[in-house]
């Protein structure tokens, strides 16, 4: 994850915030990018809604980009420090990893004895 990869604003469609400080945000076509934010926000696990900042069309990690948030009475804001484009398996890591989801993933049962796989010794 490079960290330096931007969003246009007009195709994002969702998001999930994993903590105070990391959000995975869902662009049309189901992308999704990992977001972390220069400094924690409460407000970022309490909003219900989170706006964006930007000198154009994009939210990128520079350029003083910003969430802006609307739980919050003074209206803060938190600049991003990192966006990266990262698949659907990543996504879901970084889901469980945060306790949002639990895995998708079987328990893979332990491996059952098999008769005849005895070890001979040899003179």
């Amino acid at each position: 994850m490079r960290g330096s990869d931007c969003i246009w604003i007009r195709t994002i469609r969702d998001y999930t915030a994993l903590d105070s400080r990391s959000l995975l945000i869902y662009g049309s076509g189901k992308r999704a990018y990992f977001v972390r934010l220069a400094h924690p926000t409460m407000d970022l696990k309490s909003s219900f809604r989170v706006g964006f900042r930007s000198r154009d069309d994009q939210l990128c990690p520079y350029g003083g980009d910003e969430l802006v948030f609307d739980g919050s009475f003074a209206g803060e804001t938190a600049r991003i420090l990192a966006i990266s484009r990262i698949s659907d398996e990543q996504a879901e890591q970084l889901l469980v990893r945060f306790g949002k989801t639990e895995s998708d993933r079987q328990n893979v049962p332990a491996p059952q004895e098999v008769s005849g796989a005895e070890i001979e010794e040899l003179d």
